[in-house]
């Protein structure tokens, strides 16, 4: 079954960079970015067969091992494939990082019970160790720039979600 596409529109703060995919699942993916910020939506790494959102973020001084930072937002859903996830995730990574050899990888997101070997062997470290849902880690931040972050703060849960949030 196709999705249907709905970008949303900026606010006078920030800059939404969102696709609201009307599925079965009624499942939105947004991701807010502040206007004053240097980041563009790669739309052509998007795909109806997954849902993501990758924008390429640029500061005019950043660190010099870093020339960009390569932001995926993924949410992988439980009954999905998880190679077919794997594959389209390292092949939007390879492609970027080729353009652009200096980039650092920031990829968050639900990945539920995604295998994760190949995203460590990227290699991307895995930041949230704490549980999100339950007892098990589901909602999960890799990145290559591990030593920008900070443990993230797991926040208690908001009405009736059944999901913590990552700060």
């Amino acid at each position: 079954m196709r999705c249907h596409v709905k970008l949303f529109l900026p606010s006078s703060q920030n800059s939404i960079f969102g696709t609201y995919l009307v599925c079965p699942r009624n499942l939105l993916i947004a991701v807010s970015v502040r206007y004053s910020l240097l980041c563009v939506r790669l739309a052509a790494f998007e795909s109806p067969n997954f849902e993501t959102i990758w924008l390429l973020y640029r500061q005019l001084r950043m660190p010099s091992a870093v020339s960009h930072a390569v932001i995926g937002a993924v949410y992988h859903p439980s009954s999905a494939d998880d190679r077919a996830m794997t594959s389209y995730i390292l092949h939007c990574l390879d492609s970027v990082t080729h353009d652009h050899p200096y980039a650092g990888v920031v990829l968050l997101g639900d990945f539920n019970q995604l295998r994760n070997a190949a995203l460590l062997f990227y290699p991307l470290r895995q930041v949230v160790k704490t549980p999100t849902r339950g007892s098990s880690v589901v909602d999960k931040i890799y990145t290559s720039l591990k030593i920008w972050y900070e443990l993230p703060a797991i926040l208690p849960n908001i009405g009736c979600r059944t999901t913590a949030r990552c700060l």
